[in-house]
C-alpha cells in the first residue's frame, strides 16, 4: 500500500459533496464536523468589520436553544486556524475582536491538534463575550473571555454537544442544562479526529 504524504496547509481541497475548501485542514475539520454528527456550512457569509470576515464553517445545530451567551436560535462561528498554542490562540482571536466584526456572540476556534482535559477531549477553544454594568446600568465595558470547549453526550436527548468548560453544559441539540451530562471519553474524540484527519489525506491525494 502507497503511504500519501502528510497534507499540507494553503492547498486547495474538495469535499466529496462537492464543496471547494481552501485547506486540508479545513477538509479535516469538516470530516469531524460529520463523525460528530454536527450540520456545517462552509463560508456561509461575510460579516461586516475593519476589514471583514468570512468565517471558515456555521455549525447550525437542529433545535432551537435560548442563552444570553449564545442567542436564540443562533449558529456557532467557526473559524479553523494552524495554531500551535494558547499564546497563539488568543493573539488569533484579538486579531479577530480587532477588526470588530459584527458579531456579539461566542465563537469557536480550532487548530491542528484536540488535547485531553480531565479524561474529556478539549477540541478547540470558545470566545464569549462579557459585558460590565456601569451602576446606573450602562455597559462600561465588553470583554471577551475564553474558555476550553468540550464534547459530551446529552442525558435528556441522547445526541452529542459542545460545551464550554466555565460556562454551560447547556445541550445545542435540546437545550437541556442537566448535572448527569458526561464528557465523552479522549480516546473516543481522538479516535474520530485522527479518522477525519486520515480520510481528509486520501480524499486530497485522490485529486
Amino acid at each position: 500500500m502507497t503511504k500519501r504524504p502528510p497534507l499540507r496547509d494553503g492547498i486547495p481541497c474538495t469535499h466529496p459533496n462537492g464543496t471547494e475548501m481552501r485547506s486540508g485542514l479545513e477538509l479535516t475539520w469538516a470530516f469531524f464536523f460529520e463523525a460528530l454528527t454536527w450540520p456545517w456550512i462552509y463560508e456561509p457569509i461575510e460579516l461586516g468589520g475593519t476589514p471583514g470576515y468570512i468565517p471558515d464553517f456555521f455549525l447550525r445545530f437542529e433545535t432551537r436553544v435560548s442563552s444570553p451567551r449564545r442567542g436564540d436560535d443562533q449558529p456557532l462561528l467557526v473559524d479553523i486556524k494552524p495554531l500551535h498554542n494558547r499564546a497563539e490562540f488568543a493573539a488569533r482571536a484579538r486579531e479577530l475582536f480587532e477588526r470588530r466584526l459584527d458579531w456579539n456572540r461566542e465563537f469557536f476556534i480550532g487548530s491542528y491538534e484536540i488535547w485531553e482535559f480531565d479524561g474529556g477531549a478539549v477540541i478547540g477553544q470558545f470566545w464569549s463575550p462579557e459585558i460590565l454594568w456601569s451602576p446606573d446600568n450602562l455597559i462600561h465595558e465588553r470583554l471577551w473571555i475564553n474558555s476550553y470547549a468540550i464534547v459530551f453526550d446529552c442525558s435528556a436527548c441522547g445526541q452529542r454537544s459542545i460545551m464550554s468548560d466555565c460556562h454551560s453544559w447547556h445541550c445545542r441539540r435540546c437545550g437541556v442544562n442537566s448535572s448527569d451530562n458526561v464528557a465523552v471519553s479522549f480516546a473516543e474524540i481522538k479516535a474520530l479526529w485522527v479518522d477525519a484527519k486520515n480520510r481528509a489525506q486520501w480524499e486530497r491525494g485522490r485529486e
